[in-house]
């Protein structure tokens, strides 16, 4: 007859790794110690943050920030895991440029009238390479025959021959001028006929505009 002996020592257990959130989240107010700066650096709300602070610090069983007040600063814990996550961010990023280093990037060249660039297009522009971080917007305002264009915007009414055309914006112009002026008569240039004129005379901004169309 043999007995069998359980073992019954505790088997050691596999520590629960904190999220790649949480992690991200902590990284964000160890940068600015402040837990509604780190919401809109991050894109979420104040509570959002909480919440991921209180569940890496349940997962670690670590206090990482004392907060004072309104104050929030980082223990003798949360600074060592501050440090050593800036580095580890700090070779994700390296090797996320690389790898997209090794991929061409593609290249936008446009074509618009300098007004237009100036006063519409330019406040987007932001925007659009916050859409499109991998592609590379080179804005021209005056034609080079040395240069490709993939696209340009012009000022007009029927579509270019060999060309594929989409009307972007209707536009509409509004000439004004001194009381003195009123009652003269002028020509009105032909180059635009899509311009609206709702009063007896042209003013410089309308020169500019024909002048970029001319351009």
């Amino acid at each position: 007859m043999t007995e069998d002996f359980q073992d019954k020592a505790p088997r050691a257990t596999r520590a629960i790794a904190p999220t790649l959130t949480s992690l991200k989240v902590f990284a964000a107010v160890g940068q600015c110690l402040s837990f509604t700066q780190a919401g809109k650096h991050l894109g979420v709300t104040q509570s959002a943050v909480s919440r991921q602070i209180r569940q890496l610090e349940d997962t670690l069983d670590i206090a990482l920030f004392r907060r004072v007040g309104n104050n929030v600063f980082l223990t003798e814990a949360g600074a060592l895991l501050h440090e050593r996550l800036a580095d580890a961010f700090d070779v994700m990023d390296d090797a996320v440029r690389d790898v997209r280093a090794t991929v061409p990037r593609q290249k936008l060249t446009v074509l618009a009238p300098p007004t237009f660039a100036a006063r519409w297009l330019s406040r987007r522009i932001k925007e659009f390479q916050q859409r499109f971080p991998d592609l590379d917007l080179s804005l021209h305002t005056h034609s080079d025959d040395n240069v490709r264009f993939d696209c340009a915007i012009r000022f007009g009414v029927d579509p270019k021959e060999r060309y594929t055309s989409t009307r972007l914006m209707i536009e509409q112009h509004i000439a004004v001028c001194a009381p003195v002026l009123c009652g003269r008569s002028i020509a009105i240039t032909p180059q635009l006929p899509a311009l609206c004129v709702r009063s007896v005379a042209a003013l410089a901004h309308m020169g500019q505009l024909v002048r970029d169309h001319q351009a």
